[in-house]
């Protein structure tokens, strides 16, 4: 990693752009991913935020939606394509409340299994 570092900036170094090399690449140094984050536990189910994706509204602000994974004991189930900025919430002790965003708005509730880790979209009252 220390000789990729080096060579980058040794690389940046030559362009004969002074300054605004180094510049250049420190605006497109990548920020590292938020850490896993304990958002809910049931009994021996704990719910993780793990991923992450940064969006933008309707109305340009930026958030910081996150994926969603049950784990029990080494057991870790990853649920798909749901992305959210909320914590979900027990239903009882089989499922949870989990709502989905889409730039930043929230779309849908679901129910999630945490044996499946499968989501069902929850009618609207």
């Amino acid at each position: 990693m220390k000789r990729i570092v080096l060579l980058t900036l040794a690389v940046c170094g030559c362009g004969g752009s002074g300054a605004g090399g180094v510049e250049q690449m420190a605006e497109e140094v990548e920020v590292p991913p938020p850490a896993d984050s304990l958002v809910l536990q049931v009994g021996a189910i704990q719910v993780w935020f793990t991923d992450a994706r940064e969006v933008q509204s309707k109305s340009g602000e930026s958030c910081l939606e996150r994926a969603l994974e049950i784990r029990e004991d080494t057991v870790r189930r990853h649920i798909p394509l749901l992305y959210s900025l909320e914590a979900p919430t027990p239903l009882d002790d089989t499922t949870m409340r989990a709502v989905l965003y889409n730039s930043c708005e929230p779309v849908a509730a679901y129910r999630v299994d945490y044996a499946t880790a499968s989501p069902r979209r929850m009618e609207s009252r």
